[in-house]
């Protein structure tokens, strides 16, 4: 059996290296008891509004198996919420089907530049390791611009390979959320959200 290429081997060994740098600097980064939909150190934030009233975006997060998620986070940027009538969070697993609802904000404020937290309607235990979305749901007359990082112009050849990274789902919506979701629109901006988990 010939021995393989030295320079070959290298190039396996570099792309390991970054791979695993990669995970441990996301490990590093990530807060404590959270996973998070992108790493806070990896891309630079941006003050967006993917939001409308009423309307469902989800983004994608990769979670464990047998993880004990107990509550969803999303970060609102400059603009806080206005005259709030219902706001809730989702999870959903990779095929946009329910999993949990989280409990529904009502009129609570939502500050500019702040955290909301929202528990599920009850603990969710993971069944598998891979792809899940978060889902973010307000009506109100003003939502709140949320924090993230913008899509690469042109980049939906991209984002459009294999699993949607997220973007608009249904519309029209209250109080409940949809079981399944609609697969998401086209993407214009990359939520930063994560979960929280026992």
């Amino acid at each position: 059996m010939p021995f393989p290429d030295p320079q070959y081997m290298q190039d396996l060994i570099n792309k390991n290296r970054a791979l695993v740098d990669g995970h441990q600097f996301s490990d590093v980064m990530r807060p404590a008891n959270r996973y998070e939909t992108y790493a806070r150190g990896s891309a630079s934030f941006a003050n967006a509004a993917p939001l409308a009233s009423g309307r469902l975006s989800l983004q994608a997060i990769w979670l464990p198996s047998a993880l004990t998620v107990h509550s969803i986070s999303f970060f609102s940027s400059a603009t806080a919420g206005a005259t709030l009538t219902n706001q809730w969070f989702a999870l959903y697993n990779s095929s946009l089907a329910l999993l949990r609802q989280t409990v529904n904000d009502g009129a609570t404020a939502w500050a500019a530049s702040s955290e909301k937290n929202l528990a599920l309607t009850s603990d969710f235990i993971t069944i598998y390791s891979g792809l899940y979305y978060l889902g973010v749901m307000v009506a109100a007359t003003t939502v709140p611009t949320l924090l993230g990082t913008s899509a690469t112009t042109g980049g939906n050849a991209i984002y459009s390979l294999g699993s949607s990274v997220g973007g608009p789902s249904n519309t029209g919506l209250t109080t409940i959320a949809p079981d399944p979701a609609n697969a998401p629109a086209a993407v214009a901006f990359i939520l930063y959200g994560n979960v929280v988990y026992l």
